[in-house]
């Protein structure tokens, strides 16, 4: 789907065990490189896991690395008009509008992937911010069974004149039944 390589960063919990039948909840980091969100992701995720503190469950941590978030992250759009508007430059931004290509690859190849070779059950959170919380936004809106659980940080609603916030009244109603967010 990508036509790359992508390297992918696993955090497994204290504890796990690949002969056991417990199973556990996989999140997703859009922005999960070592250089990026993975580490600290990581180290909330063991402390609330801790028996002392006990406030997340034992989970699956997943980063995915970046390789071109600017493309990845980003729906196609007509022109780029609108970036100036928002303080970019045009030329920031030489490769945007491939996010479907992304979802598909978190849908076709990664989450069967990770509920296949670990012991994952189907609870499935994704982080996203900025650009990464644009993409989580979109799949909330436009895929919201992808995940179970959202956290949207400072998405960057702005791209495309706001296209996905004109959208937003009609894709809830529509698409979001069951789902937590936390934006």
């Amino acid at each position: 789907m990508l036509k790359e390589n992508r390297k992918i960063n696993i955090y497994l919990p204290e504890g796990y065990n690949v002969a056991d039948t417990i199973k556990y909840p996989i999140i997703y980091i859009l922005d999960g490189g070592i250089e990026e969100d993975f580490i600290h992701i990581v180290g909330i995720v063991r402390y609330y896991t801790q028996p002392w503190i006990a406030q997340f469950p034992k989970s699956i941590v997943v980063g995915i690395e970046n390789t071109n978030r600017k493309r990845d992250f980003t729906f196609a759009v007509s022109n780029l008009d609108f970036l100036e508007k928002e303080g970019f430059k045009k030329e920031n931004f030489p490769q945007y509008g491939k996010s479907g290509a992304y979802i598909s690859f978190l849908q076709k190849e990664l989450q069967p992937y990770m509920e296949n070779k670990y012991n994952a059950n189907k609870d499935r959170t994704v982080i996203g911010e900025s650009l990464a919380g644009l993409l989580a936004s979109e799949i909330l809106l436009k895929q919201p069974d992808l995940f179970t659980k959202y956290i949207i940080i400072a998405p960057s609603l702005w791209w495309g004149e706001q296209k996905l916030l004109f959208e937003t009244a009609n894709l809830l109603n529509t698409n979001i039944k069951k789902h937590f967010a936390y934006i």
